[in-house]
């Protein structure tokens, strides 16, 4: 279900081809990934921890959503 709505009308009748010369990247998805990981860790550790640990994790997060990008 999609917003209250079936999902099945929303397939494609015909699948779409993927060139072939496009590829995933996966280091950039690791990366995303991890920043994303560790952003959420420091939000919710926040209250648990002290202000050291909150600001470092938070700095890592960032740091790799900018190489990311």
């Amino acid at each position: 279900m999609l917003g209250g709505l079936p999902a099945v009308p929303m397939i494609p009748a015909t699948p779409e081809e993927r060139p072939r010369d496009r590829r995933v990247d996966v280091l950039g998805a690791l990366t995303v990934t991890a920043a994303i990981m560790l952003l959420v860790l420091g939000v919710e550790r926040a209250a648990h921890t002290d202000a050291d640990w909150t600001a470092t994790t938070i700095a890592a997060g960032l740091a790799l959503v900018a190489c990311s990008s």
